[in-house]
């Protein structure tokens, strides 16, 4: 699983768990992440600049106002308003190839799990949602196990 597979997972399937969140954000969050990055090329890495198209194109497929409001802005993962937003943290994993899942395997394997956890709580409406964290790492381990 390449950076662009894990992010569109983890944004499909992880991000957007909460209460109260709209049903449709993970589609349009992960169909925006994968047809932006699909549009640079085969050789993408995350940047600020791939952050800002993502949110544009998240917020124009959701009909959303340019500034975000009907996005949920304030806990939108995408949102990339003072770096918070999951791209960015992926910018920050080049040692694990920007792959947000093998720096949690990474964590499982190096006995890392809080700084992981330290690091994943940055991305924007992710915060203090413990179970979500265990629930990504399990979904790690278990995909390790099949790969």
């Amino acid at each position: 699983m390449d950076w662009i597979e894990g992010l569109a997972f983890f944004l499909e399937g992880y991000a957007f768990e909460r209460q109260g969140r709209s049903p449709v954000y993970a589609r349009q969050a992960g169909q925006a992440f994968t047809e932006v990055a699909s549009a640079q090329g085969n050789v993408v890495t995350p940047s600020s600049h791939l952050s800002q198209q993502c949110w544009n194109w998240f917020c124009e497929l959701g009909r959303y106002l340019p500034d975000g409001k009907g996005a949920n802005p304030n806990v939108n993962p995408l949102n990339p308003k003072e770096s918070h937003d999951v791209i960015t943290i992926c910018d920050r994993l080049k040692k694990h190839g920007y792959n947000i899942y093998s720096f949690a395997r990474g964590a499982i394997e190096g006995d890392t799990i809080r700084e992981a956890h330290q690091t994943i709580d940055e991305i924007r409406g992710v915060g203090k949602k413990r179970p979500f964290f265990s629930a990504m790492l399990l979904s790690t381990a278990v995909l390790t196990l099949v790969t």
